[in-house]
This record gives structure tokens, sequence and C-alpha cells, in this order.
């Protein structure tokens, strides 16, 4: 192999894709791309470079390229979750529960708030920003949490075992956006979107837990906004499903059985599930407050992004309510999970930080029993 830096390996690995974002004259994304590494670092052993691609579409990357791993996040991505955390943040009937909303006064709406690249940002003149130290802080949580769910997604695909995986498969690459038609078949279909479902329940419980940190803080930086536990469920529920929002791929006329990624109400209904165990080792009694919260928090994405746009931008095969089709799609995905785990578990070389999903003495008693329950429904289908 060529003595390649570092850099060098992560150009070649991701060239497809974009050549290495420069960052040596933007202090603001350098600085992001140290603390993404410093975040891998603390959670994962192997050795991970990350780095962004100079690509303005919205989209993150994880591979394992001349036996080393490496995640790439578009700075599209960077620049289209910034953008959308200032103009929900800077927005009056945003959110209203956060914060003091009435002194914001920002209602300038764009065609579709649902932004899939940087290119198609309008920026306000001058440019959207909250008025209140309070809705400020929001606006940095809001791009804080958008940032870490996308990076503890690419790295449960390492640490997971996934990229080992499907590189047996001949699938050199695991992106979160699908670009283009797939042309799978409907057992590497359910493959690919049972990781991606796999990776959503690490993500979801890292940035929970990071989230949950930020709430048990002895500062009072964020009291203002994370004042309780409902502030707390809500928000973060509410980036996760901005998040897929933006990044969900247009399964629409498609075969369910021919995409690579599931629909986000499927992947929010298992962020869900995923978490259960955390909020109930944290308090039992949470559980009902959580429940409410999740629903609230998809509530008020819908409506976010309705109030930022001249359209209507969330159009019936996205709705949050799951259709029958959606539900025994789900189904298949669960019951493939459970088939597909015991295959993952020999390629994972190293796991997230309890609690493990893949831990059979940490796995939520829930989880089990939804998953029995939707098998027993997709032999039943």
């Amino acid at each position: 192999m060529d003595n390649l830096t570092r850099e060098d390996q992560f150009s070649k690995a991701f060239s497809p894709y974009g050549n290495r974002l420069d960052t040596t004259n933007d202090p603001n994304i350098m600085d992001l791309r140290i603390k993404c590494q410093q975040t891998i670092s603390q959670y994962s052993s192997l050795d991970i470079y990350f780095d962004f691609i100079d690509n303005e579409a919205v989209n993150a990357i994880a591979t394992k390229f001349e036996g080393s791993y490496f995640i790439g996040i578009y700075v599209g991505t960077i620049k289209v979750f910034g953008y959308l955390a200032r103009k929900i943040a800077s927005h009056p009937k945003t959110l209203f529960d956060f914060g003091n909303p009435s002194m914001e006064t920002n209602f300038s709406k764009v065609y579709n708030a649902i932004i899939k690249n940087a290119n198609h940002i309008i920026e306000d003149d001058p440019p959207a920003w909250p008025a209140t130290d309070e809705r400020q802080k929001l606006c940095i949580l809001i791009y804080q949490q958008s940032i870490l769910n996308i990076l503890f997604h690419e790295i449960a695909h390492i640490v997971n075992g996934h990229i080992d995986y499907v590189q047996l498969l001949n699938i050199g690459y695991l992106e979160e956006v699908q670009n283009g038609k797939s042309n799978l078949s409907q057992m590497r279909s359910l493959d690919i979107q049972t990781l991606e479902i796999d990776a959503d329940g690490s993500s979801a419980l890292r940035t929970l837990q990071e989230l949950w940190a930020i709430f048990d803080s002895d500062e009072d930086n964020f009291k203002c906004i994370l004042h309780d536990y409902r502030s707390l469920f809500k928000l973060w529920s509410f980036v996760r499903f901005m998040c897929w929002r933006v990044m969900e791929n247009s399964y629409v006329g498609q075969d369910l059985l021919g995409i690579t990624h599931p629909p986000t109400a499927i992947r929010h209904d298992f962020t869900r599930i995923a978490c259960i165990d955390l909020v109930k080792g944290r308090n039992a009694m949470l559980i009902e407050e959580y429940e409410i919260s999740m629903a609230l928090g998809v509530s008020a994405t819908d409506e976010a992004f309705k109030f930022l746009s001249e359209i209507d931008p969330i159009t019936p095969p996205l709705s949050k309510q799951l259709s029958i089709l959606q539900k025994t799609h789900g189904a298949m995905i669960f019951a493939h999970w459970d088939f597909l785990r015991n295959q993952l578990l020999e390629f994972a070389t190293d796991y997230l930080k309890e609690p493990n999903i893949y831990n059979d003495d940490n796995e939520s008693f829930e989880l089990q029993n939804a998953y029995k329950q939707l098998i027993s429904h997709l032999k039943a289908q």
C-alpha cells in the first residue's frame, strides 16, 4: 500500500462522492471537524478517521478502505442543518414552548423548507438569527443534536459491524441518502434497511444520553430550554424526526423491498422502542412522559416545516401515521433484524458504551416482545 496520509486515504476512499473539504480558511468547520473526531475517539476504540466531503448535498457516508475505517459528512449537511436551526429558532411559532418566542419576528418562508442541498438555501437579509438569548441557545442545541445524530449513526455502521458485513456482500459504502434507484434484490434491500434501523437505535441512545447530560448539568446555560423532562424528550424527538425528514429518500412509487432506507415513520418508531431501557433506567415513571413527548416532537417537526414553507411539504406518503403497508414493511424489517443480528455479532469488532441493544443482559424486554409480535404479524400476513 502506498504511504498515503490519512487525508489522502480519505480523499481516495470517497472520490466518487467529492473531494476532501479544505477547512484551512474556515475555522468554524475546522473546529467542528476536531470535535467530531474527538467524539468518535470517546465512543470507540477503533481507528476511525473523520472529515468533510466537498459536496453541497445532504448526506453522510461510512466505509472501510485499505483496512481503515472512514466517515465522511457532506459539507452541505452542515450548511443545511445550521440554516434550519437558525430559521426554526428565530420563528415565533416554531417550538413556541422553548424560551420566549414572542420576541422573534422572522416570518419569512421558502418554497419548501425540507432542503436536501445547500445550493437551494435562500438566505434572509440579514441572515436569520434568534433575537433572544434563550432562543439562541435553542438554535445551538438543535444544530448540535442534528450533527451528533448523523455522526453517531455513521459510527454505529462501523462499530456494530455493518461495514464489514456489507463489504462481504460487495457493497462498498453505507450512505445516509440513497442516490438514484438502488436496483437491490429484496433480500439485499432488507439487509440494508435493517442495518439503517440498527444504526438508528444506537444513534438514538447516544444522542439522548448527550442531551440528558446537558439536562443533568449543574451549569445554567441551557436550563431555560431544557427545564423539565417533557422539554428534554420533545426536543430530542423533534431533532431526530427533522433529520430523517430532510434525509429521507424518495420511496414514493417504489417497491419498499427495493429501497435502502425505511420510511421516516418506521425509523422513528424503532427509535422510540430502542431508548425505552434508558428511560426506564432513570425512572420508570417517566415512560408515559416519554411517549407523549415523542409524539409532540413529531408534530412540532411537521408544524415547523409548514410554518417555514410556502407549500405544504408534508405530503401523504410522508405522513407521520404508519400506513398498513408501512406497518407490514416495518414488521418485515424487524423480523429480518432478528435473523440478521447473529450474523452481525460475528462481524462486530467493538461496541458502543452501555446500554447496548446487542447485549442480551441489557436488551429491553419491550424490544424483545415487540420483535415477537412483529414476527407473528409478519407470519400472519
